[in-house]
């Protein structure tokens, strides 16, 4: 199997280097880097034409008109987004392929991810559990992108809706569930995000997208969702994790190992 990873990409070549380094050091495995880049004028297209990477520059309509154009033109069998302030955990795409191999009957798969600062120091973990609207439509989809492989055919009948601009995910994994895909668990962690002021899931706007969201979908909020809402995480082990938790990083060119280990709950330690 082959897998598509599209990059969303504005003036970020720092993080796309490290990106790319990432994913072009995961072993045996058939795949393409897309990078979709809105005319950025850090370099980005000519590092990108020096590199394996398939690049297409022109203005669009936000991210999610920009990932709607590298899944256009993807080759692959599986379909990931992963932004330049992403990176992939060693071996993701061999477990992620090995997993759908062995369960054909299911259209996607969702994972585990760590959550890093922009040197690749541990801030948490982000622990996958069971899709559920209630949770979904919320200010953070746990169900991040960058550890959510999607099949390939699953985009001949939908796409991102781009008149979202932050929460468009949470909008389109809504749709598919309602639509009759199924998916499983991948229980591994598959990938790094990168904690930066400026995400896009923090915002103003995403917020407000969120509230029209569960207005439509008929999910106001109140007392008895917000505990509803608690007690699925709760329910799921979402709290939970074993350790340590190993991880590499790419900085700017050099990679580092790590390992977190969480002595207590509330206790958080970085032992390189």
């Amino acid at each position: 199997m082959k897998v598509s990873i599209v990059t969303p990409s504005y003036n970020s070549l720092h993080f796309l280097k490290d990106c790319h380094e990432s994913i072009i050091n995961q072993k045996e495995i058939n795949f393409e880097h897309i990078v979709v880049d809105a005319l950025s004028t850090d370099g980005t297209k000519e590092w990108c034409e020096n590199k394996n990477i398939t690049i297409i520059s022109e203005k669009d309509d936000g991210m999610w008109d920009a990932v709607n154009k590298g899944i256009s033109i993807a080759s692959g069998d599986i379909i990931l987004q992963l932004n330049c302030d992403e990176q992939l955990l060693q071996d993701s795409l061999k477990k992620a392929i090995n997993f759908l191999s062995e369960n054909k009957n299911i259209d996607f798969i969702i994972s585990h991810m760590l959550v890093v600062d922009e040197q690749g120091n541990f801030n948490c973990f982000r622990k996958t559990f069971p899709l559920n609207k209630e949770l979904i439509i919320s200010q953070y989809l746990y169900a991040p992108t960058c550890a959510t492989f999607y099949k390939k055919y699953i985009f001949d009948d939908f796409s991102f809706d781009s008149n979202f601009k932050d929460c468009a995910d949470a909008k389109f994994v809504v749709n598919i569930l309602d639509y009759g895909f199924k998916y499983k668990i991948l229980n591994n962690y598959t990938s790094l995000f990168t904690l930066r002021k400026d995400n896009k899931q923090a915002s103003a706007n995403a917020l407000k997208e969120v509230k029209d969201l569960r207005k439509k979908y008929q999910l106001d909020s109140n007392w008895y969702r917000r505990l509803k809402r608690y007690l699925l995480m709760l329910k799921s082990n979402a709290f939970f994790t074993t350790f340590p938790i190993k991880y590499r990083h790419y900085l700017d060119g050099t990679v580092s190992e790590k390992s977190v280990f969480f002595p207590s709950p509330f206790l958080k330690k970085i032992v390189d």
